[in-house]
């Protein structure tokens, strides 16, 4: 898909431009695309790495949340609603997002709802760069109030996030997005890439389906529970 440029824009690039330049190309390209807030959004596809595959389901309903990853043996599930997040591991323990894991969900928001192009305050432009398939971006720090400082790289073209990162223990991971969609309004990057930087364990995540604005069965949202083994006698 073919997104719009304007020759203006192309030139300063050239030229250098300011953050608040970027910003306004990025909402710019938001508008020209005519991309809105959809009340509904369910995505399916497929899940590569770690020499498996397996299948992925996301919903979304206002602030509430749901994605169900299910990769080789191991299934993940995380839900947020009433403004907290839970993650269901493999062992179907279930346990509350905090500190560390919430910051970073207050810039994830940030960031996907495009508050952070509306907030240059909250940002900072980091220069140009390049990212590891070649596409030229513009790399920004964004840290919005309460949240964990994130970079965000702006495609050059299309103004689009190419990619998110944020420092994980030692390394830093990398979520990269390609092949944006704009169905019913919805914008859908039908591919990803999540990276801990060490690219031979690099998961690949391509979307088969997406719904837009049909309605979400109520029990999709559903607190989780642990799962409990009742045992005959103590173990």
């Amino acid at each position: 898909m073919l997104f719009p440029t304007q020759r203006g824009w192309a030139e300063q690039a050239r030229d250098g431009l300011s953050l608040e330049d970027i910003l306004v190309a990025h909402l710019h390209a938001l508008h020209v695309l005519h991309v809105t807030v959809p009340h509904t959004l369910q995505t399916e596809g497929t899940l590569d790495g770690l020499g498996v595959s397996g299948t992925f389901r996301t919903w979304r309903e206002g602030e509430n949340e749901r994605d169900d990853e299910t990769l080789g043996i191991r299934v993940e599930r995380t839900l947020r609603i009433d403004g907290d997040e839970y993650v269901q591991n493999a062992n179907g323990d279930v346990r509350v997002l905090r500190g560390l894991m919430a910051r970073r969900q207050i810039t994830e928001d940030f960031i996907d709802s495009g508050e952070f192009a509306r907030h240059p305050e909250d940002d900072v432009l980091l220069g140009r760069g390049t990212l590891d398939d070649g596409r030229a971006v513009w790399r920004l720090r964004v840290t919005p109030p309460g949240g964990e400082p994130y970079g965000v790289a702006l495609d050059a073209r299309t103004w689009l996030v190419d990619e998110k990162s944020y420092p994980d223990g030692d390394a830093i991971a990398t979520l990269d997005y390609d092949d944006y969609r704009v169905l019913d309004g919805a914008l859908v990057p039908f591919e990803e890439v999540d990276s801990s930087g060490d690219h031979p364990f690099d998961l690949h995540l391509a979307v088969d389906k997406v719904d837009v604005n049909e309605p979400i069965d109520a029990s999709v949202f559903a607190p989780f529970q642990s799962t409990v083994i009742e045992a005959s006698a103590p173990i």
